[in-house]
């Protein structure tokens, strides 16, 4: 007869001591040891629970596997967790990003580097979302608790909501980007979820300082800038258009007027943009239908025009013309630049400062070869007097557009190629331009699948699970764990998991058998400023 004393020192660092009754008990238990695989396992000494009084673990353990390293922890499955914040500890990836915790949900919007054609600066980029059932379930009817923020999650955006349809969740809305990059891809953040937020919009600060007027024409004549440049109309109606809704005009009388004032009076004098969608279904009145003018003659006069073409000396085109004190210029895009029945993007930049100087018209993003039908003579003409018309002369009614004209923009700043390109990848088609990603939620849930143990040992026993954690207040951690004597990957669906509910370290019971051993923690919080944190996990078998 010999005895044996052994020692194991657990997760409150007490030492248990017992003696063993027989020799072969250390026989067995090194038996034991020799089976375990050795990979990642630290071997601990034993429990005879026919000797010992108050053991946790009710049988023999000779095995622990410790991961507490951010390596260790890596190399599980992480969704919406990171080791990034404190080296070896897992917290919530979300809880130091967010908005406000009182915005329950948010999306991410991954702009395409190779849609934006120059790196820009306080952009307005068009989000337009066709349909969107978690906007329709979780965000207000009306669509007030809606904002957007920068790539840190934190930073808010203005922005202003042309339509949304609570029911559908459709939604388009202008976001002011502060940089828009054409070598790596942009980030923002679409937030809502809040049933008590007011309006979150601020249309007006999407549009930077040189946008002197903005008219979605979506059901209204309002200028969405600071500027107040609301237009009247006269016989328009509403209709489907390229961004929500846009105006019909009948080719006939049709127009909306908007008054002189300083913010759009002479816009190309130092420079200028003025932008419009177009849908024409004929070329208009008299052929020369006017998208917007601010002229006292259909020459120009002692003002400006924008508009289609298709009387000599041009033939399905657009045209631009400008009133100068000598001779008028007059500029035109070649034959069949455009045609009827179709959405046309269609720009004019201007600096009227020089005769010398020739306007650039875009269609589509691209800018045309232009001829020159009248040079300009003498000093531009002032139209500070003048009305400015959509769909119309500013004078009169006899240029009347037929079809659909949507978002005409004016701008006293030449905008670049690479702005005007990029406004129509954005406008054309708002899906190819970004990325929306999946729901994530403030209550921020977040796990970690461990990587998967090979013991070893067919039916291996899972003695004992301990962990080390910090909990705020709001925070949670709980565990599942699963085990097969088939080999499994971390990844895959099956073994099912075995939910062990809330409980507190050590876990002894409930514990499946197998030679394969995987864990899983779920972290959560109903705060989002706060996370729990995962030190250390240590898992006992034999």
């Amino acid at each position: 007869m010999c005895s044996l004393r052994r020692q194991w020192r657990g997760n409150t660092g007490q030492g248990k001591e017992m003696r063993g009754k027989q020799c072969f008990i250390l026989v067995a238990s090194l038996a034991v040891v020799l089976l375990a695989s050795s990979v990642g396992v630290t071997h601990s000494s034993f429990v005879d629970p026919e000797s010992s009084t108050g053991n946790d673990f009710q049988a023999w353990t000779s095995n622990q596997w410790v991961q507490t390293t951010k390596a260790e922890f890596e190399a599980g499955v992480l969704n919406q967790v990171d080791t990034s914040s404190s080296p070896g500890d897992v917290k919530l990836a979300i809880s130091s990003n967010w908005y406000n915790s009182s915005w329950a949900y948010r999306k991410k919007i991954t702009i395409n580097y190779t849609k934006v054609g120059a790196n820009l600066t306080d952009f307005p980029v068009l989000v337009s979302l066709a349909s969107e059932a978690d906007l329709a379930s979780d965000a207000q009817d009306d669509g007030d608790d809606i904002l957007f923020t920068s790539s840190n999650g934190t930073n808010k955006l203005s922005h202003e909501i042309e339509k949304f349809n609570g029911g559908t969740g459709e939604l388009v809305a202008w976001v002011k980007v502060p940089t828009l990059s054409s070598s790596t891809d942009t980030d923002i953040y679409m937030y809502y979820g809040n049933s008590q937020a007011s309006n979150q919009q601020n249309a007006a600060g999407v549009w930077d300082s040189n946008y002197k007027g903005v008219w979605h024409l979506h059901s209204n004549f309002l200028d969405s800038t600071s500027n107040s440049n609301t237009g009247t109309n006269s016989g328009s109606t509403n209709t489907t258009g390229k961004i929500a809704n846009a105006r019909s005009f009948d080719g006939v009388d049709d127009y909306i007027q908007v008054s002189p004032s300083t913010s759009i009076n002479n816009p190309f004098s130092a420079g200028g943009t003025i932008s419009a969608w177009i849908y024409p279904t004929g070329w208009g009145e008299n052929n020369f239908g006017r998208i917007a003018c601010k002229s006292t003659t259909t020459g120009s006069g002692n003002g400006w025009a924008f508009h289609l073409a298709n009387g000599a000396p041009a033939t399905a085109a657009l045209g631009f013309a400008r009133g100068f004190s000598t001779t008028y210029g007059y500029w035109y895009t070649p034959a069949n630049s455009l045609s009827l029945n179709t959405w046309w993007h269609v720009v004019v930049v201007y600096n009227d400062s020089l005769t010398t100087n020739d306007p650039l018209l875009y269609i589509n993003g691209v800018s045309q070869t232009l001829a020159e039908y009248s040079t300009p003579a003498g000093t531009a003409q002032t139209d500070e007097l003048n009305n400015m018309r959509i769909g119309n002369v500013a004078f009169d009614t006899i240029r009347t557009f037929a079809g659909k004209i949507d978002e005409i923009h004016i701008s006293k700043v030449v905008r670049s190629s690479g702005w005007i390109a990029t406004c129509y990848n954005n406008q054309n088609s708002p899906s190819t331009f970004y990325s929306v990603g999946a729901e994530q939620g403030s209550s921020s849930l977040g796990t970690i699948a461990s990587q998967v143990l090979n013991t070893g040992v067919t039916g291996a026993r899972w003695d004992a699970l301990f962990w080390d954690e910090t909990l705020e207040s709001g925070t949670n951690i709980t565990f599942e764990v699963r085990a097969s004597d088939t080999s499994f990957d971390k990844s895959d669906s099956t073994p099912d998991w075995t939910d062990l509910g809330a409980a507190n370290s050590p876990l002894t019971s409930g514990l499946p058998s197998g030679r394969y051993k995987q864990w899983r923690a779920t972290l959560t919080t109903s705060d989002v400023s706060k996370t729990p944190t995962l030190h250390e996990v240590r898992v006992y078998y034999y």
